[in-house]
């Protein structure tokens, strides 16, 4: 795997345990209460976690699932990872209703299985192969939250749809011959590849942790390449990062 995808792993996994340890901090709660309590008596606030506005970052890292469209294109799963860093906003309308945004940076990586029969993108096999896709992502969301209200992230349920940019494409393969010579290749910015891709998302959150699932409904491929289609669902889990009362 290049450093470079390597290391946006790595980054997606820093920003969840930062979550984590955000979740245990002791001086959360006296913080929380010294707030409410220096506001002036009438005073109306328009930003905070379950206000009018609310923004925050997050990161998340998700495992591609479901099929491959057909056994030419099939994939390891397990290895085969979505991470992502972002920022979302959120607009309440109502005392159970909102809408929102997300912005982030997300990267596919589908480690592609060395069996015979494979035909994506050819049908010669090599000692590791992946495909890579780096997106721009936006999103669109309707959150329903229920149970206790009040200005925190209790739990939420938010449906939306998606938008993908795909900026940098790669086919990486590695082959390792009988004199011990190691060759790893890439190919970048395929011609195959549609760049704007579409589907649609659901999250189910409790405070800052969210367990989603992603459907891409657009092809990555191009008719003209007949090339058989990666899987579709994505499912994994988001930490924002922000406190929680």
């Amino acid at each position: 795997m290049k450093k470079g995808i390597r290391a946006h792993i790595i980054i997606a996994f820093w920003l969840i345990c930062a979550g984590l340890a955000g979740t245990f901090s002791p001086l959360q709660a006296q913080q929380s209460l010294m707030s409410r309590n220096l506001r002036p008596t009438g005073h109306k606030e328009n930003y905070g976690m379950n206000l009018l506005h609310f923004v925050h970052l997050y990161g998340g890292l998700g495992m591609i699932a479901g099929p491959s469209e057909n056994e030419g294109g099939r994939i390891i799963y397990g290895v085969s990872l979505n991470p992502e860093v972002g920022g979302r906003y959120k607009l309440r309308v109502s005392r159970h209703h909102a809408f929102g945004a997300d912005l982030s940076y997300t990267l596919y990586s589908y480690k592609i299985s060395q069996k015979p029969g494979k035909t994506l993108p050819d049908t010669i096999l090599h000692k590791a192969e992946r495909f890579i896709f780096s997106k721009i992502t936006l999103g669109i969301y309707h959150r329903y939250s229920f149970g206790r209200v009040g200005n925190y992230i209790g739990r939420f349920l938010d449906i939306g749809v998606y938008g993908d940019w795909i900026h940098y494409s790669d086919h990486y393969f590695r082959n390792r011959y009988d004199d011990g010579l190691v060759i790893r290749s890439h190919v970048s910015g395929l011609d195959y590849i549609r760049n704007f891709q579409y589907g649609a998302y659901m999250r189910f959150g409790i405070t800052r942790y969210a367990f989603f699932a992603r459907y891409r409904i657009s092809d990555y491929f191009a008719p003209s390449a007949e090339l058989p289609e990666l899987p579709r669902f994505t499912m994994g889990i988001q930490v924002g990062l922000h406190k929680v009362n």
